[in-house]
Formats: structure tokens, C-alpha cells, sequence
């Protein structure tokens, strides 16, 4: 995105045993020599209060972004997630696991290259739930988003595909 490569990836910088994930990263021109940015994700505290409106601690779990350009699709337009950047951005989606509510997968967006995320809204448990039998929402995981249906070059129904762990199954 506008000249780099970025992997985020999962780390605890602070303690060597598990416990609450951040999301590190890093930035490349060419995939070879890499160049490690701060901290792009925090652990959020309990806070009922919180503009995610989900209970415990939050940690950073795996998760998946894309590039998003002004124009397509009109109702990310109408958001205005990206003021710094002109309407273009970073969204990414990830998974939230906390100690009081099971995992949910969260949107996020950045506007200045990826280098900081705000974190926009939980995706509805019962929009995964009621379009996927079988699936137990507490435990999905590892979201990846595409768009899955254009009209006139707008997206205009967008995929998720998530795992389970349970029973190991993939769902779209």
C-alpha cells in the first residue's frame, strides 16, 4: 500500500508466557529487508463502556486487511472512515477474544498507511449465526473479508469467510 508491504503479526511484547496479544508491525519496499513500526494494536481493559460495547479483556487475534479506494462502495463512502486519506484507507478485520464474552470479529480502519487503526464496530454475532448453521459463534476466528458481488465497479456485498475451532470447519 502506496510503496510498502506490511505484516501484522501477533506478539506479546512484554511477557514471554501467553497471555493478552498485540498486533506487531513491520514495513518493506521489497520483501527482503523489513523495518519494524510500533505497536499497530493494544489489548483493550475491561470497560463496559467501551465503544466496542463487549465485555473482558480484549486480545488481538488474527485477522486480515484490504485496500480500500473512494467510490468503492458508496455505503463506506457515506462512513467517512478515511478523512486523512482522501477517502482511501486501510480496513482490516480481526478477532477479539475476551475473557467475558468469547470471540467476536471487529472492524477497523486506518486513514495514515496502516500505522495506526481505529477500531470501528463489532460484527453482530447473529449476523455470522443466523446465515451459518452449525457454527459456535464463541469460538469463530481468523476473519477474511472480500468483496463478493459489483454493480456498476461498487461493491456492493461484501464475504466473510471465518473458522471454527471446535470442529475445525471453515465457513463462509
Amino acid at each position: 500500500y502506496k510503496g510498502y508491504y506490511h505484516l501484522y503479526y501477533q506478539t506479546m511484547p512484554f511477557s514471554q508466557d501467553w497471555g493478552d496479544m498485540y498486533w506487531g508491525h513491520a514495513r518493506s519496499v521489497d520483501l527482503v529487508h523489513w523495518e519494524l513500526m510500533p505497536i499497530a494494536l493494544f489489548p483493550e481493559a475491561h470497560d463496559p463502556s467501551s465503544l466496542l460495547g463487549v465485555s473482558g479483556d480484549g486480545y488481538m487475534w488474527s485477522g486480515s486487511s484490504f485496500v480500500y479506494h473512494k467510490g468503492d462502495s458508496k455505503d463506506i463512502d457515506n462512513l467517512n472512515y478515511f478523512p486523512n486519506g482522501n477517502g482511501d484507507g486501510l480496513i482490516a478485520f480481526y478477532t477479539r477474544d475476551g475473557t467475558l464474552g468469547g470471540q467476536v470479529q471487529v472492524l477497523m480502519t486506518s486513514d495514515d498507511e496502516g500505522l495506526t487503526w481505529t477500531k470501528r464496530k463489532v460484527v453482530p454475532r447473529n449476523l455470522i449465526t443466523d446465515n451459518v448453521s452449525g457454527i459456535n459463534s464463541l469460538s469463530s476466528r481468523d476473519p477474511k473479508v472480500f468483496p463478493i458481488k459489483k454493480e456498476n465497479n461498487k461493491t456492493t456485498m461484501w464475504g466473510m469467510i471465518i473458522s471454527n475451532m471446535e470442529d475445525n470447519q471453515v465457513y463462509l
